[in-house]
């Protein structure tokens, strides 16, 4: 089964990781920031932290935050 749901500017969704999910076309000319957030029982003795590899198109954030802040 298909939803679509439409989000208000400061609205925000949670749901199940095993949600299959996407978001649509940014077909705005503003840039569309999305925050990931993840729980992990750390308690469990088979916890394995993920690992995370960031690919950038141009530069990382360390390098933009330089060149707006300086």
């Amino acid at each position: 089964m298909q939803r679509q749901v439409e989000m208000k500017v400061g609205q925000f969704m949670i749901f199940n990781s095993r949600l299959f999910h996407r978001s649509g076309s940014n077909t705005s000319n503003h840039i569309r920031y999305s925050f990931i957030g993840m729980y992990h029982n750390t308690d469990n003795e088979n916890f394995v932290p993920p690992e995370i590899n960031y690919k950038f198109r141009g530069k990382n954030s360390i390098e933009y935050y330089h060149e707006i802040f300086g």
